[in-house]
């Protein structure tokens, strides 16, 4: 019994200190994507466009998918609205796409997992909870806050009833524990990327990376003083910074797929006790991290294991973007004089489009159930066609965020006459889904179904099909449907397929029969 306490404290020391090496690789993961594309990031919030709702929206999403935190996003934009460069009316959309772009992390952590099929399917269904909840709230409030000014007015009523103060100084938490470890690593300066944002002068010459430097002051024979450094990380250029920022993604994304790959070895049979303690645990770190793509990106892993449940991690999701609002608040403090006014209210305006969101989405079970049900159904497609998790990140947070900035460049008509049609066509194709779900007798009979489609317009197929080809997986052959079903959609060698002898042979030496899913070509990659 001795030996097995102490298999039960080790083990709960093991994950706790996996939890942390997790949440700083998460942290490096960030400063890496802040070096490879911080300094374009930051420069587009300096941008004409950002004036136009939509723009602004894109840019806050594209900015934060780069930046992979929307506490440096916020933070940029509310240095900003202090030193008066945007507006807060400018800066609202601003701050809903940081709160969308802020899930890439989650998502990434997810394809750690690919080599499962049902462990995938559950790891993103929770990395996408998130992102459909950003997503479905930005679509509600962005046209009413554009109408109505509703974030707007409310909190100027706020602003106006409330007695600011200064200093509210930086307040880390549990970045005190995690820092001296990542900080030993790499540090980013942030204040650069502020600079860059507000056009000061230099600032694009300006390291992303912290130089420490060390001077001693000695004499040499030749009585003449000279200064030599202890110690100096210097990286100029924009070619070194993209280099280094590519390796510490590289080892950062390694040691986050490595723990993924511990954990369920060490949680291996663990009693209850410990499983409800870990679960406990994440709810701690939703509210000290103040970072949701970290939590988003701890909480991922755990779902996928089955530790937690989509559902149970939803609320933890709405927790972690309430948490990391604190942040912008106390940004918001540290400005002066009169930009503080402005700055607090941005960072209410922050605060409130979470509040707003979470009032739609979670407490009417029905509307609780749209974001999951959709987190659900990209999971059961993503386990399907794995490599459906690369396309949803490419089109979700690059091009069709890019798509929709270069059409509401000319202006709002141009957007409209392409965005109109294709949004109606969408909820028409959702109408029609539930009525051949619920009611298909309402429906006439060819429409009870998609089969009168082309198959391209109704099915991933064929797209997969392509991808087999392009990678060279065969999928179609004889050997591929005689491989038992875990290991379908992990080949990457075609092999000849048997003779027909050999088939029989092999066919009498199996015990059972074969089940029909076994028996069916499977089309994922």
């Amino acid at each position: 019994r001795i030996i097995h306490i102490i298999s039960v404290i080790l083990r709960f020391i093991g994950l706790v200190a996996l939890l942390f090496f997790f949440i700083c690789s998460l942290d490096l993961l960030s400063s890496a994507f802040t070096l490879i594309g911080g300094r374009s990031a930051g420069g587009a919030f300096s941008n004409p466009l950002i004036q136009n709702p939509i723009c602004g929206l894109m840019i806050g999403v594209i900015a934060t998918a780069f930046l992979q935190s929307s506490s440096t996003s916020t933070s940029i934009t509310i240095t900003m609205v202090a030193s008066g460069l945007l507006d807060v009316p400018t800066a609202i959309p601003i701050i809903m796409g940081s709160n969308i772009g802020t899930s890439v992390t989650g998502i990434l952590v997810s394809v750690t997992q690919a080599g499962d099929r049902e462990v995938f399917r559950k790891a993103f269904s929770a990395a996408t909870v998130h992102d459909m909840f950003n997503w479905l709230t930005v679509i509600i409030l962005l046209p009413v806050e554009i109408m109505t000014g509703y974030l707007f007015h409310l909190t100027t009523v706020l602003v106006n009833a409330a007695d600011l103060t200064t200093g509210g100084g930086d307040q880390k938490f549990l970045k005190v524990i995690t820092e001296p470890f990542t900080d030993w690593i790499v540090q980013v300066d942030k204040k650069v990327l502020d600079d860059i944002a507000t056009g000061k002068p230099g600032s694009n010459e300006a390291s992303l990376l912290k130089i420490w430097c060390e001077y001693d002051i000695y004499n040499v024979t030749l009585n003449a003083t000279n200064q030599a450094s202890n110690a100096s990380l210097s990286v100029r250029g924009e070619d070194q910074m993209f280099v280094y920022g590519r390796l510490l993604f590289h080892y950062m994304h390694r040691c986050i797929c490595s723990i993924s790959y511990v954990v369920p070895k060490l949680n291996y049979g663990s009693p209850f006790q410990v499983r409800i303690c870990f679960k406990d645990q994440a709810s701690i770190v939703t509210m000290l991290v103040q970072s949701s793509s970290v939590v988003a990106s701890a909480l991922t892993p755990l779902v996928g294991l089955g530790v937690v449940s989509v559902e149970r991690v939803y609320p933890m999701m709405l927790g972690a973007n309430i948490g990391t609002t604190s942040t912008a608040i106390l940004a918001a403090f540290a400005a002066s004089g009169d930009s503080i006014r402005a700055s607090f209210q941005i960072a209410m305006c922050h605060l409130f489009f979470n509040l707003t969101g979470i009032i739609i989405w979670f407490p009417i079970p029905f509307m609780r159930r749209v974001p999951i049900n959709l987190s659900k159904f990209l999971g059961n497609v993503t386990a399907q066609y794995r490599w459906f998790a690369v396309l949803y990140l490419l089109m979700m947070f690059f091009f069709i965020p890019l798509t929709i900035f270069a059409l509401s460049i000319p202006g709002w008509y141009v957007l409209a006459a392409v965005g109109i049609p294709i949004l109606l066509l969408l909820v028409a194709i959702g109408i029609i889904n539930i009525i051949q779900n619920k009611k298909p007798n309402w429906l006439p009979a060819k429409m009870r179904t998609w089969e009168f489609l082309p198959e391209p317009m109704r099915s991933l197929k064929p797209l997969d099909r392509i991808v087999a080809r392009v990678l060279g997986i065969c999928t179609c052959c004889t050997c591929f449907r005689e491989l038992p079903e875990d290991c379908k959609g992990n080949i990457i060698l075609v092999v000849e397929p048997e003779t027909e002898n050999e088939t029989e042979t092999a066919n009498n030496d199996q015990n059972g029969t074969r089940t029909q899913s076994e028996s069916e070509s499977v089309s994922g990659v």
